[in-house]
């Protein structure tokens, strides 16, 4: 019944949207069985897959600016139209032979809600929904939404920078192993949690994130980070117009992150 919903609202919000760098649905149907099958125009690979195959070291810097600049365009207007992606990462963008980019699998998007346009975070808040990618997607997540709080568009903007960073360096930026590790690989390279944030460490332990947590990934090492070191992971093999628009990217806190207007103004592009 859960994949079957996921599958409905996923129709529903790629009927509502069009732009050249989301992916097309053609058509919808459900089969006697009841299943819902959705047909889609050829994107090509995914970017992860590209990665992986012709570019295990990253994506050269021309084509991934090109890459990027479509990318940021797609969550532009998504979040014009108050529509959260919640999913963003390599393997959710395709780009075909004429090097044109889509953003596709809709499949956790979310319509903001009017009154403040943010999304709960919590248990309750299907964040978490019981599904094998997420087991992957941690990697993308945001501080925000590991921590049960609550998100909105800054959301995107934080697996963008993840992704691009991947892109680029030809491995996952923060590859954690639950969610507890996954926010202390974040502080390492980042910096410590801002005060508000820091007392949701507590909900992560208590929402899951300890049990499988890995040694050193404690509550303490999550909430008192350390000395930023992004820079020095990036400088060296990235142009530093795409460092800034990382870093920008990957601010903890969500209220200081770029719009993705914004970012499309920013040396880089």
């Amino acid at each position: 019944a859960q994949v079957m919903r996921i599958a409905l609202r996923e129709v529903q919000l790629l009927k509502a949207v069009n732009h050249p760098n989301i992916i097309k649905l053609q058509c919808a149907f459900r089969t006697p069985s009841g299943r819902v099958c959705m047909a889609f125009e050829y994107g090509g690979k995914s970017a992860h897959q590209l990665r992986e195959t012709r570019f295990p070291h990253g994506i050269p810097e021309q084509l991934l600016q090109r890459f990027a600049f479509q990318l940021v365009q797609a969550l532009r207007y998504l979040h014009l139209q108050k529509i959260v992606h919640r999913d963003v990462k390599p393997a959710n963008v395709l780009v075909d032979a004429a090097g044109v980019l889509r953003l596709c699998d809709f499949g956790f998007a979310r319509h903001l809600p009017a009154a403040d346009g943010y999304i709960s975070g919590g248990a309750d808040s299907n964040v978490d929904v019981p599904l094998t990618p997420y087991v992957i997607t941690r990697w993308y997540r945001s501080p925000e939404v590991l921590l049960g709080m609550k998100y909105g568009t800054p959301t995107d903007i934080w697996s963008l920078g993840c992704t691009l960073a991947e892109l680029a360096i030809g491995e996952p930026l923060v590859p954690g192993t639950s969610s507890l590790d996954q926010i202390g690989r974040i502080t390492a390279l980042l910096g410590p949690l801002p005060t508000h944030m820091t007392a949701r460490v507590a909900h992560a332990l208590k929402h899951g994130g300890a049990a499988a947590a890995p040694a050193g990934s404690t509550v303490a090492a999550a909430a008192a980070g350390n000395d930023t070191p992004l820079r020095r992971r990036l400088g060296a093999r990235l142009v530093p117009e795409l460092v800034d628009l990382v870093e920008a990217c990957l601010r903890i806190d969500p209220r200081d992150r770029p719009t993705a207007e914004q970012l499309l103004s920013m040396p880089y592009f």
